[in-house]
This record gives structure tokens, C-alpha cells and sequence, in this order.
């Protein structure tokens, strides 16, 4: 926390780029409550015109108000980003520390699969998944979130790994802690850090 604080105050790239970013959350959750235009509206009089007549940003190439489905679209991505982060964040913390900590088989099974998927390019894959599965929100989801995992096992196994044989892991198990508790109680927390 201290280092994120230290960051914001030192970088002005950091403070730009958390400032737009806050924006462009802010004008995708609030922008179409601006609008007096429905987002999929046809207007066939109003077909590729330049901003103006209540247009903030003028109508694409069927009369639909461009400000209005901009706002629109960046709620889907705001939503697909969000949502496949999460599950690639369970996928990959869960099965990241089992393989630091247990180890031996466990490891090289999971890293092995890992290898596979990254070994991919991840714009084939997801195109031909895509092809197979058809286009859809929770599909987009679904690739990008199971493509995408290997990267945060991979980072959350050599945290465990670094923090595995350190003495308070050590007491833990003295203390008679379970594996499962040493791993959400101590483990994770302390690599928090490389996770975010």
C-alpha cells in the first residue's frame, strides 16, 4: 500500500493514466443518462452526419447516435475486462499455488498445461474457439479468461515457491495448520503483491 502511494505521488504518468481511466469508467456508466437517443435508434434522415443538432459526436452509417453507443460499448468492455480478469484470477491463483506448494507431480502437470496453452498465440486460438462456439458476451468472456490464466499461475507458483520454506510457513505447520489454511492464511496474502 505504501509503495502505491509513493508511486501516485512521484509519476504523473501513473496520476494521467488513473485519472482517464476513472473517466472513461465514470462517461461508460453515466454517458447514456446525457443522451436523449436510444443506442440502437435508426434515423435514416440523419445517415453519417458531423456533430451538431443534439449529435455530440454525429450518427454512424444508419443514423445511430455515435456518443450514446460509445457509451454502451464501454460498459460491454468495461464488463467483459472485468469479468473475465476475475475468472482468470481464480483460475490461476488457485491452481498457482497449488503447484508451488504441493509441488512434485502436481507441479509438473499443471505447469505442462500451462506450457501448452501458452505456447498457442492467443488470436488463433481465441478466433477458431470463437468460430466453434459462435459469437457471444459470455463466450468473449469464457476465451479470454481460459486463455489467458497460465500468466498468473505462473506468477503465483514462484511467489509460493519463494515464501514456501520460510520460517513463519514453518510455524504454521509447527502450529499444526492444514495445507489449505496455510495457503489462504499465509501464502496468498503474502504474495498479494505479485498477484495484483
Amino acid at each position: 500500500m505504501n509503495s502505491a502511494r509513493k508511486l501516485w505521488k512521484e509519476s504523473a504518468l501513473v496520476r494521467a493514466g488513473v485519472i482517464m481511466l476513472l473517466f472513461l469508467v465514470a462517461f461508460s456508466l453515466a454517458g447514456p443518462l446525457f443522451s436523449r437517443f436510444d443506442r440502437d435508434e435508426i434515423s435514416i434522415s440523419e445517415v453519417e452526419k458531423p456533430p451538431g443538432n443534439g449529435h455530440l459526436l454525429g450518427t454512424d452509417e444508419m443514423g445511430r447516435d455515435i456518443f450514446t453507443r460509445l457509451a454502451y460499448g464501454g460498459r460491454v468492455s468495461l464488463a467483459v475486462g472485468i469479468i473475465a480478469m476475475l475468472i482468470q484470477l481464480v483460475i490461476g491463483v488457485t491452481f498457482g499455488s497449488v503447484a508451488g506448494f504441493f509441488g512434485g507431480i502436481w507441479d509438473s502437470l499443471i505447469m505442462r498445461v500451462t506450457d501448452v496453452i501458452m505456447c498457442f498465440p492467443f488470436f488463433v486460438i481465441s478466433l477458431s474457439i470463437a468460430a466453434l462456439t459462435g459469437p457471444s458476451f459470455t463466450n468473449v468472456i469464457l476465451i479470454i479468461a481460459l486463455l489467458r490464466w497460465p500468466a498468473m499461475a505462473r506468477v503465483v507458483r514462484s511467489s509460493v515457491l519463494s515464501l514456501k520454506n520460510r520460517e513463519f510457513i514453518e510455524a504454521a505447520r509447527a502450529l499444526g495448520l492444514s495445507r489449505t489454511e496455510i495457503i489462504l492464511r499465509h501464502l496468498l496474502p503474502n504474495s498479494s503483491g505479485d498477484i495484483i
